[in-house]
């Protein structure tokens, strides 16, 4: 996964100007929240994903500074079907673990601070990714697996100065 800042870029970016992130192949995913310092050499961040044969599905979403996708890890027998999945949240500045819980890792349908750190969270093999519902406190992150059951994920709103609009001017004719 990339994430590359490209204002007024003309030449190629190559992987040494990118910051790397490391996440862990766990339940509970973590990743590492190294700075990004933007610049004339710094364009951004990358991350491989940990698994041998992961691959994104569904299309990614940036809400309230989260970048949010999701991804499956296919059974490695050909003759085998499904296999495991991830829902994972990162900062889209850096491509990090967030600094604030993420997912509701201990089940007990709240996010909080008892939940800890995490970068994702597996959910079984859901190949058409994540619906966000937003609540009052947390959002709910549903997804369908391949065997036709619904999985309800809860997912922090992110940090509370980056919600809703942020800026808002009327252009008058």
């Amino acid at each position: 996964m990339y994430g590359v800042w490209d204002y007024n870029l003309t030449t190629s970016v190559i992987s040494t100007n990118l910051v790397q992130q490391v996440v862990t192949n766990a339940t509970a995913r973590t990743a590492t929240q190294n700075l990004v310092p933007y610049s004339s050499t710094v364009k951004g961040w990358y991350f491989d994903l940990p698994v041998s044969g992961e691959r994104l599905t569904g299309v990614p979403t940036l809400e309230n500074g989260i970048l949010a996708f999701t991804t499956i890890v296919p059974s490695v027998s050909p003759c085998d079907f499904g296999g495991k999945g991830f829902v994972n949240e990162v900062d889209f500045l850096t491509g990090g673990m967030l600094s604030i819980p993420t997912f509701d890792t201990n089940r007990n349908g709240v996010v909080a601070q008892n939940d800890g750190l995490s970068a994702g969270i597996e959910i079984g093999f859901a190949v058409g990714g994540v619906t966000r519902i937003r609540g009052a406190m947390d959002d709910v992150l549903i997804s369908s697996t391949a065997d036709g059951s619904l999985v309800k994920t809860p997912a922090t709103k992110g940090p509370a100065g980056l919600r809703g609009r942020i800026t808002w001017r009327e252009l008058v004719r």
